[in-house]
């Protein structure tokens, strides 16, 4: 027998130990990230949920949050929980689906964060096969390298696309995996006169990446070997930015090619050189332990449809 009681009220059980619409909200609150969010995603009022929530911790007699930031934040218990939960509802959606009773539960959510640095048509193109998973809703960011990493050790990201490498990863409880290689190279505007290759790095003005990275370290070399110095016209780990720079012909940019997207065939850019070893690298970086089935699921889908390294 189901009983409802307010907006997406899941169907209960009569279990006195645990009620699973306090479940069904806290599920909600840590998929969306905010209380904000989960309000408008179950119709509810953010005290409503706020109270929900503080009733299951306390039949539990564990925090779930930790509140101490002004926001929420998923503790280890709730990040654990929250496992539990997404294993849960994803087979309640199966039953759902296989015995048409019409419930509407949402589907899995996975967490995906990009480093700016990787390019963002490389990684439109390459997490398409992604989006293709009925049983998964993808939900994808992108931001500054170390940002991502953060979220991903937090938990709040399960997965992360990256050209970096993480220090001690195995010490971190990290998994690194190689998804695609690829040639760095130069990149100038269409039409405009530039100087020979490579002496083209003291000619114009080079948009760097910033120090720190192992771009910047790479290319630093490469000219240090050249004998060559940098004219440095900005610096900044975005490869949009870079690209939008050099199209408008304010300077120079080294990305990796698979970044560039269609702007040579479109003639708005042009390749001026490339660079010998190292080639560039995008990793998917994971959790080694308790990595939810759909995101192994997810990485052998992105290697089986764009192939090996």
């Amino acid at each position: 027998m189901y009983r409802s009681a307010g907006p997406k009220r899941l169907p209960g059980v009569s279990d006195p130990q645990l009620n699973y619409n306090h479940l069904y909200y806290f599920h909600v609150v840590a998929s969306e990230g905010s209380l904000a969010a989960a309000s408008r995603e179950l119709g509810v009022t953010q005290p409503t949920i706020s109270e929900q929530i503080r009733t299951l911790e306390d039949t539990l007699g564990s925090r779930l949050f930790d509140r101490s930031s002004g926001r929420l934040r998923l503790n280890e218990a709730g990040r654990l929980l929250h496992r539990e939960t997404t294993a849960m509802f994803r087979i309640g959606h199966r039953i759902s689906r296989r015995f048409g009773n019409g419930y509407d539960e949402p589907r899995e959510v996975l967490m995906v964060g990009v480093s700016s640095s990787v390019g963002r048509s490389f990684a439109a193109d390459y997490l398409l096969p992604l989006f293709h998973d009925e049983e998964a809703v993808v939900r994808l960011r992108d931001g500054d390298y170390a940002y991502m990493i953060r979220d991903l050790l937090a938990w709040e990201l399960e997965l992360v696309l990256a050209d970096e490498l993480p220090e001690n990863p195995e010490e971190r409880g990290l998994v690194v995996r190689t998804l695609r290689r690829s040639p760095m190279v130069v990149l100038s505007a269409v039409g405009t006169e530039t100087a020979p290759f490579p002496g083209i790095f003291e000619r114009h003005g080079l948009m760097h990446y910033l120090p720190g990275t192992r771009r910047r370290f790479d290319l630093d070399q490469y000219l240090l070997g050249q004998g060559l110095t940098a004219k440095v016209y900005g610096e900044t780990n975005d490869i949009g930015l870079m690209l939008s720079a050099t199209r408008a012909n304010h300077c120079i940019c080294v990305v990796p090619q698979t970044a560039i997207g269609g702007a040579v065939e479109r003639e708005e850019l042009r390749v001026v050189g490339e660079l010998p070893a190292p080639e560039a690298e995008v990793y998917a970086i994971y959790h080694a332990k308790e990595t939810p089935a759909r995101v192994s699921a997810a990485i052998e889908r992105l290697v089986g449809a764009n192939g090996p390294v």
